[in-house]
């Protein structure tokens, strides 16, 4: 559970600040900057927790990697109707926690 819900939060955030170039960062929006908080976490407690919960960690990254897949994908096929469904998705499954 934690793996989901804190780890891979982290390595997401860690990737997206790392991903966008430093010129970008004074056009960055509230929304970049909720995202990217926990990236400004110690490196010297995260690596310990990444590497004593590897083996899901890596697991849910790989699951991450295929919805982040399936949103490119619809993206490149412009499937507006598609992409639309799933924002909803999403949606309706935050709303269920929020």
């Amino acid at each position: 559970i934690l793996s989901y819900v804190s780890h891979l939060p982290h390595v997401i955030s860690y990737s997206l600040s790392l991903a966008v170039p430093l010129r970008y960062m004074p056009f960055s929006s509230r929304s970049f900057s909720d995202i990217t908080r926990i990236s400004s976490s110690l490196p010297d407690s995260w690596v310990d927790i990444f590497l004593s919960n590897k083996k899901h960690i890596v697991k849910n990254i790989d699951e991450y990697m295929e919805i982040l897949k399936l949103f490119k994908n619809l993206i490149k096929s412009q499937d507006r109707k598609a992409i639309i469904r799933l924002i909803r998705k999403v949606n309706s499954k935050h709303n269920k926690f929020h």
